[in-house]
Order: structure tokens, then C-alpha cells, then sequence
């Protein structure tokens, strides 16, 4: 759904695919396209655990001034279990 391959373009059920496959066990699927997810903006309105925190530290990742504020917050969201948190989260470190 996320890229309409055979079915109509729809982020939100993208969306709802993605949460389903983090509640039933795979981790990494918060991880699969998170760029381009997080590009169409479509994990800003999710009931994730820091989302509230995730969407402020990418605010702040825009500006090269407030890296180290973003790393803090994106920690915090992370702490809390918002899985493409974590991802960004560990991108910083690469």
C-alpha cells in the first residue's frame, strides 16, 4: 500500500500493516522503507510511544545546530518504544 504496487496507494493502511507486523513479532518492520515512510510523513499521527518526541527530534534534525538536542530526543521517543525512533536512533551512531 505504501507504494501502490497492485493496490491503490494508501499510507495509512501502509501504516496499519506496518504497526500489525511490529505487534505480532517483526521488529524490523518498522525499520522496512522507514526513510520513505517517514518522507510522506505518514508516522506523524501514529499512537506509538514517542511519537509525541519522534516527530519534534525531526524537526530538530533539520537543523545541523540542534543534532545533539535531536540524538537526546530521539532517545527518549526510543525509550519508550517507538520502533522507527530506534532506527533513526541508531542511523545517528552509523
Amino acid at each position: 500500500y505504501q507504494n501502490g504496487i497492485g493496490v491503490s496507494r494508501n499510507n495509512q493502511t501502509a501504516l496499519n500493516w506496518y504497526h500489525k507486523a511490529v505487534k505480532n513479532g517483526l521488529p524490523n518492520a518498522a525499520m522496512i522503507d522507514s526513510n520513505e515512510v517517514i518522507k510522506n510523513d505518514i508516522v506523524a499521527d501514529t499512537a506509538w510511544p514517542g511519537a509525541d518526541e519522534y516527530n519534534h527530534a525531526l524537526k530538530q534534525l533539520k537543523d545541523p545546530n540542534y543534532k545533539e538536542e535531536a540524538v537526546k530526543t530521539l532517545s527518549s521517543a526510543a525509550d519508550k518504544g517507538h520502533p522507527i525512533a530506534q532506527y533513526q536512533l541508531a542511523m545517528q551512531y552509523l
